[in-house]
């Protein structure tokens, strides 16, 4: 009897260290098993989500008090929205810095944008129940109030990566509410170049009843293409790269992967650009980087709120000194380096860009 009861536990310990080496392993075989425990792998993440999103967007969907929804406390009075004047997007790519970007506008005073809402996506649930545009600002709000509070744009988190920006309005107002947005980039341009999703903008416009202007965020295409691989190979990747000066990740099947579902996003954001006109504004990372003060006021100017010095002076202070370049984190080989150079002098709003660091 004893011995069966060993045998048990040696077979339930032995199961237990395999899964967590499943969980934890760099190795590209592992990941149809890691499917099989988690529902899927590090190598199946796409432009819309990655495998750190899917992770925290379940745990907040699962939430028994579902977070999403009951982000402002029940004393919180919601601001006015009777003032709004635009509605904000962002377009582009996953990892191209717009998680900064969209934490930078969200503290200002008149301005409130979501983190990886999904508006477009989640559009149909605002239609088929018959919902108001006061319903979607709504969600975007208590979005904007759980991500000051309790994520990465909160005071007292500390993350990898931190958006707190002090002594601004992240997750609260002040004066007049004119624009009100949501940053999820790639997944609304796949939502808005999808035939699934038809309609999705004309739907969006009669909803809201607003100009919809739109941010399309640009990083140099082999470190946007980089950091992908990265995070997609395995969730501590990236923070190694971060870490450790010599850390490469030498797995060209990601890198190919993640190169061709970057180039999916491009030939789509040409097609929103066109569409859309001026009503896109171009934001390129690396010169957003260099001089913060410039291009916030651009930024305001294009969606029609003041930008005060001391709203300038406090983002400034939270933008990364020098600009992250981690296609050094990775082994390219020469046919892979050639494709994207090829794409990137097709491409004018990548014309500038180089393997090179200048």
């Amino acid at each position: 009897m004893f011995s069966k009861v060993r045998k048990g536990l040696v077979v339930i310990i032995t199961s237990c260290i395999f899964i967590l080496m499943c969980l934890s392993s760099d190795n590209y075989w592992i990941y149809p098993v890691r499917k099989s425990i988690i529902g899927y792998s590090p190598a199946e993440v796409n432009t819309e989500e990655t495998f750190y999103s899917r992770i925290d967007d379940t745990r907040k969907e699962i939430s028994p008090t579902s977070m999403r929804n009951t982000a402002a406390s029940k004393e919180e009075t919601q601001p006015d929205f009777s003032f709004m004047q635009t509605m904000l997007l962002f377009i582009g790519y996953p990892r191209s810095g717009s998680t900064l970007l969209g934490s930078l506008l969200d503290a200002h005073p008149a301005m409130v944008v979501a983190n990886e809402y999904n508006l477009v996506f989640k559009l149909k649930n605002f239609t088929s129940n018959k919902k108001t545009r006061e319903d979607v600002f709504s969600e975007l709000y208590k979005n904007s109030v759980l991500e000051a509070s309790k994520e990465q744009r909160a005071a007292n988190k500390k993350y990898f990566f931190h958006y707190h920006v002090p002594g601004l309005w992240q997750g609260k107002t002040k004066g007049p509410l004119k624009v009100i947005g949501d940053k999820k980039s790639s997944a609304t341009t796949r939502a808005l170049e999808s035939t699934k999703v038809h309609n999705s903008f004309e739907e969006l416009s009669r909803l809201v009843k607003l100009p919809i202007k739109f941010i399309h965020l640009i990083r140099n295409p082999y470190d946007n293409i980089a950091t992908m691989a990265l995070r997609a190979a395995h969730p501590g990747s990236r923070m190694k790269a971060q870490k450790l000066e010599n850390y490469k990740l030498d797995n060209r099947q990601v890198l190919e992967l993640q190169t061709n579902k970057y180039f999916s996003l491009i030939d789509k954001n040409i097609n929103l650009r066109k569409r859309f006109g001026d009503n896109v504004l171009d934001v390129h990372y690396s010169y957003f980087v260099r001089k913060p003060k410039r291009h916030l006021k651009r930024l305001c100017a294009f969606l029609g709120v003041t930008c005060t010095a001391d709203y300038i002076d406090a983002c400034r202070k939270i933008v990364f000194k020098n600009e992250t370049y981690t296609r050094r984190h990775v082994v390219w080989d020469d046919e892979l380096k050639q494709r994207i150079a090829d794409k990137i002098k097709s491409v004018e709003f990548l014309e500038n860009y180089t393997y090179d660091i200048l």
